[in-house]
C-alpha cells in the first residue's frame, strides 16, 4: 500500500520559512543565479514546459546542494523560489510521465538527502532546526523529500541495480528514522497529551517510508534499519499524534507485514496488541486505517486467532472484495493506495491457492489438482450431500472432475461433491496417497506443502516431481542440512530477485521432510506377479 494521500501536492509553502538576504554582489556562484534567474521567467502552462524546466534545474539544484548555504545562500534562495513555482498549487504528473525522468529524478532527490550539508540538517534537533541560520536548509529539504517519497510509488525496483542503490543509502535511511524517532513525543520536554505535531519535516520522511516499504522487496533492508521495532514503538505513542501525523504508521506496518521477514520482526515487538490499540483510536475523518490494520493483523496472527474474531474478519473479506472490483477500473490497478494483488495476496497460512492464467476449462489439470486438495482436507467424519451414494473413488480425470480422487485411503473414502454444496470444517488429520503414487500433478506434492504451512515460493522452489524423489532429497537434507541452507539459499535469492528465504521456514520444510523419510523408512519397489498367483479363473497383478 502507498500513500495516495499525496499524489496530487496542496502546496504547503506558506507554512515554510522563507529565507531572505540583502546580499546582492557579485559571487563565485553568480553563473548559476543568472541561470536560475532565466528559468524563473520560462512559461509553466503544461507539463512539456515544466519537463523542460525541470530536466535543465535538477543539475544545477544538486551543484548547489553540494556547497554550503553560508557560501551561496543566494542561489538557495533562488532554487527555493523556483521549487514553489513549479509545483505550487499543481500535480507533479510531468515528473512521471517518463519513467527514465521518475527514476532518475526520484534517485537524485535521494542522493542528494545524503549529501553531507543536508544530512547535517536532517541530524540536528527540531530546536537546532528552528535556528534562523539552519532555515535556510527547510524548504530544500521539504521538497527532496516530497519528490523522492511520490515518484519511488512508481518504480518496481524488478531490476537488482535498482535494489542495491537503496541498499547503498540504508545508513541515510537509518538517519531519516532516527529523526522521527527523536520527533516522537516521549522523546520531546514540550510534548503535548494529544495533538502533538510531528511536522512537515517528518511527515514527508514517514511518506518516504510508507512508500519505500510498499515495495515489498525493499522491506529486508529497511529491517537493517530497525524499522520494525522503532515503528511498533510510534504506535503505542500514536495516541499523543495529531491524527494526519498517526495515518502513515499503520500503512508502514502493514507494508513491514507483507513481507516473512517483516511479520517476524514485528511479531518479536509485539505489534499485534499496538494494532489492537490503534484501531481504538476513532479516526477524525473517514479513510482506509481501519482497515489497514485488519489487514496488518490477518498477516501477523495465527489461523487459530484469526478463528476467534470471525465477525471482523467476514467484514473484512467483504471490503477486500470491494477494493478488488474498485481496483481493477483504476489506469495502475489501485484504489485508496492499495494495489489489487495486496487483497488477493492476504493468504490464510496452510491454505492452497491455485492460479488459473487462462479459461477455466483448459487448464483442467489445475482443476483436479484443486479438487484433490480440497478433498483431501476434508474431515473423515463429516457428514456430505448424497450420503447415500456409495461409489469406489475413481481419479479424478479429464472428463469426470465429480468424483473423489484416490487421494484419500478406502478407509475415508467421500460420495459425490459438487462445488456448490459441499461444506468443509477445518481439520488437522489429513491422509495422503502411498508416497510412490505421487507425482507433480497428482496434488500430493502441493497438499504435503500445504499441510505442513509450507509457501508455495519454496513448494516452487524445489520442484519435487514424485514423492521418491522427495525421499532422496531427505536423506541428502538429514546428512547435510547446514550447506543445503545455503546453496538454496543462493538459488532462492537469485529465483525471487534478491528476496531472503526465511530461514524459519526452511528449517520447518527440513523437518517435514525428516518426518515423512521416517514414516517412510524403505522404497516402494515393484515386483512382477509369481507364478504361485495365477489361477485358471483370473491372474492376481
Amino acid at each position: 500500500m502507498n500513500d495516495a494521500s499525496n499524489m496530487d501536492f496542496v502546496d504547503q509553502s506558506e507554512n515554510i520559512p522563507e529565507t531572505t538576504t540583502d546580499k546582492r554582489e557579485i559571487s563565485p556562484y553568480q553563473h548559476w543565479i543568472d541561470q536560475l534567474e532565466k528559468l524563473k521567467t520560462l512559461p509553466k502552462t503544461n507539463s512539456r514546459l515544466k519537463k523542460e524546466i525541470w530536466s535543465q534545474f535538477l543539475p544545477i539544484w544538486c551543484e548547489i546542494l553540494q556547497i554550503s548555504p553560508s557560501d551561496a545562500e543566494l542561489c538557495y534562495q533562488e532554487c527555493a523560489s523556483i521549487l514553489t513555482g513549479l509545483f505550487k498549487g499543481v500535480n507533479y504528473h510531468f515528473l512521471r510521465s517518463d519513467i527514465q525522468i521518475t527514476r532518475e529524478s526520484c534517485f537524485t532527490c535521494i542522493s542528494q538527502l545524503n549529501q553531507p550539508n543536508i544530512r547535517y540538517y536532517l541530524e540536528l534537533t527540531t530546536e537546532q532546526q528552528n535556528l534562523p541560520k539552519n532555515q535556510i536548509y527547510y524548504k530544500h529539504v521539504f521538497y527532496l523529500l516530497w519528490i523522492a517519497g511520490n515518484l519511488i510509488s512508481y518504480l518496481s525496483f524488478a531490476k537488482i541495480d535498482d535494489q542495491q542503490f537503496i541498499e547503498s543509502h540504508t545508513e541515510l535511511y537509518s538517519i531519516l528514522i532516527e529523526h522521527i524517532e527523536q520527533s516522537m513525543p516521549e522523546h520531546c520536554q514540550t510534548a503535548t497529551e494529544t495533538a502533538y505535531d510531528l511536522g512537515h519535516i517528518n511527515v514527508r520522511i514517514l511518506s518516504l517510508m510508507w512508500n519505500t516499504t510498499d515495495r515489498t522487496i525493499l522491506v529486508p533492508i529497511l529491517l537493517k534499519c530497525d524499522l520494525a521495532r522503532k515503528v511498533v514503538g510510534w504506535l503505542s505513542q500514536s495516541a499523543k499524534l495529531t491524527d494526519s501525523d498517526r495515518r502513515p504508521l499503520i500503512s508502514i506496518v502493514y507494508n513491514l507485514a507483507r513481507h516473512d521477514d517483516g511479520a517476524d520482526e514485528l511479531n518479536k515487538y509485539g505489534a499485534i496488541d499496538m494494532i489492537k490499540k490503534f484501531k481504538n483510536i476513532k479516526p477524525e475523518k473517514n479513510d482506509t486505517r481501519i482497515f489497514t490494520a485488519s489487514m496488518a493483523l490477518a498477516l501477523l496472527s495465527t489461523p487459530e486467532e484469526l478463528k476467534q474474531n470471525k465477525k471482523g474478519m467476514n467484514t473484512v473479506l467483504d471490503q477486500l472484495l470491494q477494493l478488488v472490483i474498485d481496483a481493477a477500473k483504476s489506469d495502475r490497478y489501485r484504489r485508496d493506495g492499495f494495489h489489487i494483488s495486496e487483497p488477493l495476496g492476504i493468504r490464510m497460512t496452510g491454505m492452497k491457492y491455485v492460479r488459473f492464467r487462462e479459461p477455466f476449462g483448459s487448464q483442467q489439470n489445475k482443476a483436479t489438482e484443486l479438487l484433490n486438495t480440497i478433498l483431501v482436507s476434508l474431515s473423515p467424519t463429516q457428514t456430505l450431500p448424497n450420503e447415500h451414494v456409495s461409489a469406489q473413488p475413481t481419479p479424478l480425470s479429464n472428463h469426470k472432475i465429480s468424483s473423489p480422487p484416490p487421494s484419500l485411503s478406502p478407509s475415508t473414502h467421500q460420495p459425490l461433491l459438487t462445488l456448490n454444496t459441499v461444506t468443509t470444517q477445518p481439520t488437522t488429520v489429513t491422509t495422503f496417497r502411498p508416497l510412490n503414487q505421487w507425482t507433480s500433478t497428482s496434488g500430493d506434492i502441493q497438499a504435503w506443502f500445504a499441510h505442513h504451512r509450507l509457501s508455495i515460493e519454496l513448494q516452487d522452489l524445489f520442484d519435487f516431481q514424485s514423492g521418491d524423489e522427495m525421499l532422496d532429497y531427505a536423506q541428502l537434507l538429514i546428512s547435510d542440512r547446514e550447506n543445503q541452507m545455503k546453496i538454496y539459499t543462493r538459488i532462492f535469492a537469485k529465483k525471487y530477485n534478491g528476496s531472503d528465504m526465511p530461514p524459519h521456514e526452511f528449517n520447518r520444510f527440513a523437518k517435514a521432510l525428516e518426518n515423512l523419510l521416517r514414516d517412510n523408512p524403505s522404497p516402494h519397489i515393484k515386483t512382477k506377479p509369481s507364478n504361485s498367483t495365477k489361477s485358471s479363473t483370473c491372474i492376481i497383478l
